[in-house]
């Protein structure tokens, strides 16, 4: 894990110079030799890791065009000699209690059941993927008020309900009130 994260830190960072501008996340992988599918998933999933971290950037520039580019904190972590690379360890985990110890183990409070309207937590999105996500949910949003419109004009109170019900709902999982 080690050397496929300073793998992909040395790549960005190469590119990232040879281009004078930002490197497009589709070309990591490739940079970064990967032959497999299980090596471009990996690599894609270590993006994810490393933009949480704070270590690469996703920059939008009309200039110097779209990509990932490394911050301080990448750079620094490209830098680290190979012994300090590697992510810290896991913290011990506490011995347990004996095996003749009178006291039960308390279980676990059962999880509380989410209702049945509620939303999944969202997904991280491509910010390559934006613009059309963006133009599908307009798409959605034309269709579901024009069904809505005609419900109305035709007094189906169930329609209008439903489609006012499902406009709420995609209101509040993009966040708008």
């Amino acid at each position: 894990m080690g050397s496929l994260r300073h793998t992909v830190l040395t790549a960005i960072a190469e590119e990232t110079r040879a281009r004078r501008g930002p490197m497009p996340p589709r070309l990591v992988p490739i940079a970064s030799n990967c032959r497999t599918e299980a090596d471009r998933n990996a690599v894609e999933a270590l993006l994810i890791t490393l933009h949480t971290e704070g270590l690469i950037q996703h920059t939008r520039d009309a200039i110097r065009g779209n990509g990932l580019m490394l911050t301080e904190a990448g750079q620094r972590a490209r830098q680290l000699p190979p012994a300090r690379r590697e992510p810290a360890p896991t913290p011990p985990v506490p011995p347990k209690p004996a095996a003749s110890s009178s006291v039960p183990s308390p279980t676990p409070p059962p999880e509380p059941e989410t209702p049945a309207d509620s939303l999944p937590a969202p997904e991280r999105i491509d910010p390559e993927c934006q613009p059309e996500l963006a133009a599908l949910l307009c798409d959605l949003a034309g269709v579901l008020t024009e069904r809505l419109s005609t419900a109305r004009l035709a007094g189906d109170v169930a329609d209008m309900t439903r489609y006012r019900d499902l406009a709420n709902r995609l209101q509040r999982h993009l966040g708008a009130d």
